[in-house]
């Protein structure tokens, strides 16, 4: 602390943080060459856009973006010699993602509304990126798969031979998807689109109601199916299943909303890391 005001450090900032940095611990070395070195780690929450719609087999793209305060580009400007350090795998905290991929960018960043206030409205940008990839093995065990069972079992009901118990079955199963929703619901994210778990759920919702709607029409019509004609229908509720399912997953693939890549404006190149 003795040294704070004699020595000069830029003030950088981390501009997509939430809430203060809780600073854990700080290092200033000062070399005889007047090479100054300063180290400091801190914990802090921080924001960067994010796409749902595969969930749960998305790719996410973390961000730091640091930028000097106060100072324009003029002044400071990130190295393209600037470096990342990566993560070693023994340290990696989080069970859930995988990392897949780090890079960083260096930019200026323009702020039209500072040209009022000062001559010089651009300022260095250094943007950290790490890609994670979500690891499915939860949601494969405990949402898919129990999932697949109750389709399973909707979809042998075609081989019941009693009108009115196939009405029966399949009603109950339809009470049973609806209340599967509602038990998995703390496990996908509330979002304003759809994901690709969320259309799921929908498609087997839908696939269940059409298939009462065909034993009703079976009941009403006072005759049955032979085995022959159960088995097509139910093969064509297969297939109807996995189609619609392709389509959700090629839609979840294309309908991809703009997410940020660090600095936005001027001069961006790739430093080495």
């Amino acid at each position: 602390e003795s040294w704070h005001d004699k020595v000069w450090t830029p003030a950088l900032e981390i501009i997509n943080i939430l809430g203060p940095k809780d600073i854990s611990n700080k290092r200033l070395i000062i070399y005889k060459d007047g090479r100054v070195f300063y180290n400091e780690r801190f914990n802090a929450t921080l924001q960067s856009p994010m796409n749902f719609r595969k969930f749960p087999f998305d790719t996410q793209n973390l961000q730091i973006i640091i930028e000097p305060f106060s100072y324009a580009a003029s002044k400071i400007q990130f190295s393209e010699q600037s470096r990342v350090y990566p993560t070693e795998n023994s340290a990696w905290p989080m069970l859930e993602w995988r990392a897949t991929g780090r890079a960083c960018q260096i930019g200026d960043q323009q702020y039209e509304y500072l040209a009022d206030s000062t001559a010089e409205k651009k300022f260095a940008q250094f943007a950290f990126t790490l890609t994670v990839e979500r690891i499915p093995g939860y949601f494969l065990l405990q949402i898919f798969l129990p999932l697949m069972v109750i389709m399973c079992c909707a979809w042998s009901i075609f081989f019941v031979k009693d009108g009115a118990t196939q009405l029966s079955l399949i009603s109950t199963l339809m009470l049973t998807v609806y209340a599967f929703n509602f038990f998995i619901t703390d496990s996908i994210p509330k979002l304003p689109y759809g994901t690709f778990l969320g259309k799921i759920i929908i498609i087997s919702f839908i696939s269940i109601f059409i298939q009462l709607i065909v034993h009703l029409v079976e009941l009403r019509s006072g005759r049955e199916f032979t085995a022959k004609q159960n088995f097509m229908i139910a093969l064509l509720f297969v297939i109807g299943f996995a189609v619609a399912n392709y389509v959700n997953w090629e839609h979840s693939s294309l309908d991809v909303p703009h997410e940020g890549t660090g600095p936005t404006s001027l001069n961006v190149k790739n430093c080495s890391h």
